[in-house]
Formats: C-alpha cells, structure tokens, sequence
C-alpha cells in the first residue's frame, strides 16, 4: 500500500482538495494547494502512517502530499486499486432515475404554486459562465417536496438550448467584466426569487427561506462568495461548495462540532475558506434526492413538479449514473456524469434538497425539526439583517 493509516485531519485535506481541483479547473495551477500544505504540514499529516517517505515527486512535499494527489485526481476507485491494492466492488445501483417514470410525476397546480400542507420554500442557484440556472422547491411533513418553479437567467426563448449554447446571456443583459456581469445576474435573480410572495393552493402565501447558491466553480468562487456576504437579504443566502466523499473519506458530519458550526446528514454550515458557508456531501444528496424522485407520488417523502412538459429537466435529472462503490468496508454511491450531457437543473434540485435540510426539514415523518420547533419565527422578508433576526430569536 502506498498508505497504511490516513491522517487525522482529514478536513484540512478537504480544503485542500478543494483548492487543488479549483487551481486545475481554472487554470491558474496548484501553488496555492500547495502553500496551504506547506503552511499546514505537521498537522495535516499527524496520525498518518506511508510506505515508503520517499516517494514523492520534486514539487511535492511529502510522500503523503503525493498519495493525496493522485487520491483527489485520479478519484477513489482508481486510487484504491493502483496504489493501495485494495480494488473497491463498483457495481450499476438502483437508485438511478428513469426518464419514463420521472415524466409521471407532475401534479395538477400550475407553476409557482405550493402544494396545501407544505411549510417551507427554499431554492439553489447553479452558477455557469452565461447564464445562472434556478430552481424552488417546497416541503413537508416526512421531506415530501415540489419543483414549484425553475428556469434560466437570462430566460430563453425555448428549451432547445445549452449552458453554452444560450441565444441570451448574462453578458446581453448586464454588460461588463465577468465578476460586474456576474454580481449584477446575481442580484437581478435573487431579488426576484427573495422579493414575491409565493402563493398555495389555498390562497396563503409564503417566501422563501433559504437560497444557496453554488461557489464551487474556480472562477465564480469569490465573486459568489462576496455577492452573498454583502446581499441584503444575506441571512437567508448561502454560498455552497459541494464535494462527492468516497468511501473511504470521513462524512462531513463527522467529528466533533465547532463553535458556531451547525451539522446534518452530508452537511455542515460553517467557516468555509474564512466565510460563512454551506459544505456538503454531493453524492449523499444526489442519492437522498434520486430515492424522493423514486418514492411513489402519494407516498410521504415523495418529491414531484407542476403541470406541463419538463423535457430540459428531465434531460438534466437523468444526466448522471450512480455506482455503488465499496472500500474500507463502508459503500456509498458515487454520481458520474454522463458523456455530453448537463446536469444544472439536477444540481439546482440537489441545493434546494440541502436547503431544506438546513432550514429544518426531517425525513422521520415531522414537518420541522424538534431545533427547527423551538426556533421557527415568522420567514424575515429580503432586506432583514442578521440584527433583527437575532431580535427577534433572542439570538443569531
């Protein structure tokens, strides 16, 4: 093997993995991995135990350094039967979606309206260089949910499009450098998403409760970040980075809880690179969301969507396969995409799910969590500063 024991610290090595697959995906490079390596180096690799200290390569700092790296390039399934000789079971899962079945699940309300009984709206933004992708979600008793309302900013004029492909851009409508452009998307969105008042079938109305909005691509990573620090309405916003944790990776819930640090199942909100922030488990929900989209249309727990034809979100929905993989004797679902297809509705959906997790939503049967119970006061309306909510819970 090329490592006998992992390090104890295996959140620093999420951050650093998360700022290595940036500086690739970005192209700007891993110096930036690797000074937050070399800054953490002692403590980072406390508890570790290699084969061999010195296999490395000449830019890299230690041979733990390199089993890390191609650990987070090459993935866990590959890692583990090349340098570890431990080859992981992969195996086709049945919490896949179909698209047939998929295309029964809408209901008779028209879009943007919730269901009678649901208590929460949340909604998740993904982020793409041309256009911003939406979805809303409400929920229920036993995490029953509805795709009340998604889309695209800028809208399109029909479904036959791409991220890439888009006939109207971000850059159509608000005009300047990518970050200008960006934070200025950003802004129109979320005003409007925050801003109405979504009606239910009875006549009530509600807002929404919790946005989160994904910081994960490197070159929107803090232009997100500081767009939804500085929002008015930032109390309710989250920037979020999601990573697939494999089998042999601890569970983001994990460990002791820090001050200030909320945890649920495949979540954490905390201090993410200095700033509040949302960290999840991808593939956990992607298979959370997959089992909803699963469940029969009736059944608590089950998730649909408004009237009319959804073949983008269709299209989107199924756009990844998931595969069982088994290491260290623990299996969890690993999501791949699938060759020449998009997922950013799949992943608006997935942000929206979490959301609701935050914002208090269980999957045993209750409407709100006991902590949700204790602490639910009237949803503050955009604009409300962590001030006043803090009046009005008696803390923040």
């Amino acid at each position: 093997r090329l490592v006998y024991q992992w390090p104890d610290r295996e959140d620093l090595w999420a951050q650093y993995a998360e700022l290595r697959r940036d500086g690739m995906r970005t192209g700007v490079g891993v110096a930036a991995a690797t000074e937050f390596f070399r800054d953490r180096q002692t403590i980072m690799e406390a508890g570790a135990r290699v084969g061999w200290e010195a296999r490395h390569n000449p830019d890299e700092l230690s041979a733990l350094h390199h089993a890390y790296n191609l650990r987070i390039d090459r993935g866990d399934a590959a890692f583990q039967a090349e340098y570890q000789n431990e080859p992981v079971k992969p195996t086709l899962t049945a919490a896949g979606l179909d698209r047939e079945e998929l295309a029964k699940r809408s209901i008779p309300l028209h879009r943007g309206i919730m269901p009678n009984g649901h208590t929460t709206l949340t909604a998740g933004i993904d982020i793409q260089e041309k256009l911003l992708f939406w979805t809303v979600a409400s929920w229920g008793g036993g995490y029953s949910g509805h795709l009340l309302a998604y889309g695209t900013h800028p809208e399109q004029p029909s479904e036959n499009f791409t991220a890439s492909s888009a006939k109207r851009t971000l850059a159509d409508l608000h005009p300047g450098g990518f970050e200008a452009t960006l934070t200025a998307g950003l802004t129109t969105l979320v005003d409007l998403l925050l801003g109405r008042e979504w009606p239910r079938e009875d006549g009530t109305t509600a807002r929404i409760e919790q946005l989160v909005v994904d910081a994960n691509w490197g070159q929107s990573t803090q232009t997100v970040r500081e767009f939804c620090r500085r929002h008015a309405s930032s109390a309710m916003i989250l920037p979020s980075h999601g990573r697939g944790v494999g089998p042999t990776a601890r569970p983001i819930h994990d460990g002791k809880k820090k001050p200030g640090e909320r945890l649920g199942p495949g979540w954490k909100i905390g201090t993410v690179s200095g700033q509040r922030g949302l960290l999840f488990d991808a593939n956990h929900w992607k298979s959370f969301l997959a089992a909803r989209l699963n469940t029969t249309v009736g059944d608590p727990g089950a998730i649909t969507y408004h009237q009319g034809e959804h073949h983008q979100l269709l299209d989107h929905l199924t756009s990844e396969q998931p595969i069982a993989v088994t290491a260290r004797g623990r299996t969890v679902d690993e999501w791949k995409l699938l060759p020449g297809r998009e997922n950013h509705f799949l992943d608006c959906a997935v942000l929206a799910t979490v959301a609701a997790s935050a914002a208090g939503i269980t999957a045993v049967g209750a409407e709100m969590s006991p902590e949700r119970q204790r602490r639910r006061v009237e949803v503050p309306k955009p604009g409300a500063t962590r001030k006043t909510i803090a009046t009005k819970r008696g803390k923040w």
